[in-house]
Parts: structure tokens; sequence; C-alpha cells
């Protein structure tokens, strides 16, 4: 027997099947922050599955075991199929995918992170630079946890990074960028001081 249905709306970041007739579906919303719960996959042609990375509206319905919720009603408000039609684009999205996946259950102020979030995607979606949307998000996420990147990390870089750094992250990212070493490094250079420093994890 379930409870009253709750209405969520967020981003889908992973969908994994469990058994014959169902997805553990991940949604990351600005509300609720990281939530799961279970999919029942149709067989209907006119009702289609929300896919990754689509912006979603979800009923759902607690168990009075107090598993996972199931999905009740689906609804897909926006879709994201620009992400898939170029492997670095759908790598970065993915890779943010995962940060949140790996973070997002212990953040105590979800809305800036999914407006975060949903910027990024929207960018990737439009062409922006992979990489640099992944380096940009990954340092406005953590900032926002309140890590000291701008004050710790960054001071670290040697002065031609350090104007790299601050070039990516004073604009908005374009379609053409800074060469993918620079980037790859920038990348690289975050991600070991957040997971040898921090409790984040990326």
């Amino acid at each position: 027997m379930a409870s009253p249905a709750q209405t969520i709306e967020g981003i889908v970041l992973s969908r994994v099947e469990t058994g014959e007739n169902y997805l553990r579906v991940s949604i990351f919303c600005g509300t609720e922050g990281l939530q799961v719960a279970l999919l029942r996959k149709t067989r209907s042609k006119s009702h289609s599955l929300p896919d990754l990375f689509d912006q979603v509206e979800l009923a759902l319905a607690q168990t009075l075991s107090n598993g996972l919720p199931f999905v009740r009603e689906s609804r897909v408000l926006a879709k994201r199929r620009e992400l898939a039609l170029r492997h670095d684009r759908f790598k970065s999205a993915s890779d943010l995918a995962l940060l949140y996946l790996q973070n997002g259950r212990l953040l105590l102020e979800p809305q800036p992170l999914f407006n975060l979030l949903e910027v990024a995607l929207k960018t990737l979606s439009e062409g922006g630079d992979p990489q640099a949307v992944f380096f940009k998000a990954l340092f406005l996420f953590a900032r926002n946890e309140g890590l000291p990147v701008k004050e710790s990390w960054l001071p670290g870089l040697t002065k031609s990074n350090q104007s790299i750094a601050r070039s990516i992250l004073g604009r908005p990212v374009g379609a053409e960028n800074r060469s993918s070493r620079e980037l790859i490094f920038l990348v690289e250079s975050l991600r070991l001081w957040l997971n040898s420093e921090t409790e984040l994890r990326c």
C-alpha cells in the first residue's frame, strides 16, 4: 500500500535496469536535492520513458515499507537530445551527472546547484566548449559548497594558468575556448585538489 503522491521536478541523472519491469532513476531537483525512485517500464508507444538529462515532473508514491518510492506518473518537460550528438558533449554532461550523483545527498541548499546544472546542460546543448563548461561548473559547485577554491586552489596555479582559469570563469563559455591541453590540466588539477583536500568527490 502506498501513501499519497508527492510531485517533484528535476533532471534525470541516471537510469539503471532493476529486474524486468523497473528502472531505478536518479533525479536532481531544486527543492529536494538528489532523489531515487523506481519507474515501471512502459510498453505504450504513446508514452516514452524519461531519458538521461531530461527535465521531468514525477508523481512519487512512498511504500509503507519505506523502500524506494514508485513513480506513479511521469511527464517530460524538456529534452536535451543535442547532448547525444557529440561524444565530448555527452561525456561532459555525464561527468556533471556523476558529480551530482556522488555529492547530491549531502547538499544543504540544492536550488543554486540545480540552477547551475540547468545552465551547464543548456550551454552544452547550445554548443559551449565541453571542457570549459565542466571546469566552470565544477569550480562553481565547489565554491557554492563553501570550499576555498578561489582562495586556496587558484593561487596554487602558475601565473599563466591562473590567467587562463580567471578568463574562463569570468565570462560566458563560448563554442571556442582555450586549447584542450590547458583545459584538461585545469580540470584535473581542480579534481585532484578537491579529492585530496575536501570531502567533495569528483
